[in-house]
């Protein structure tokens, strides 16, 4: 939904985003290394389509826009609920505070 963002959150599968239609995203990934990076996911210039989140990434997405986004997921294998770890914006920014900039 426009403004719309999903919390930092990591699984233990394999995940690729499809843009399907709509406003382009922020997305943002910590590596394992700590590193806190920003790319964007869609189709207008400077965007990438496709988006594959390897097992165990820490990521987020933010719409910055007033226009809804339309994608698609698939995960392998299977998602599964006990293999999802959301976090807290005081556990993010405390241990990666280059990611304080999400939240403002």
């Amino acid at each position: 939904a426009p403004g719309e963002k999903t919390e930092f959150h990591r699984i233990d599968c394999d995940e690729y985003w499809c843009f399907a239609a709509g406003a382009p995203l922020s997305i943002w990934t910590i590596d394992e290394g700590g590193s806190v990076s920003v790319s964007r996911f869609g189709i207008d210039e400077g965007c990438e389509p496709v988006i594959y989140f390897r097992k165990g990434l820490i990521f987020a997405s933010q719409n910055l826009s007033d226009e809804g986004t339309f994608l698609s997921c698939i995960t392998v294998p299977r998602f599964s609920p006990e293999g999802f770890e959301l976090f807290t914006e005081e556990e993010i920014t405390s241990a990666y505070p280059e990611a304080k900039q999400f939240y403002t």
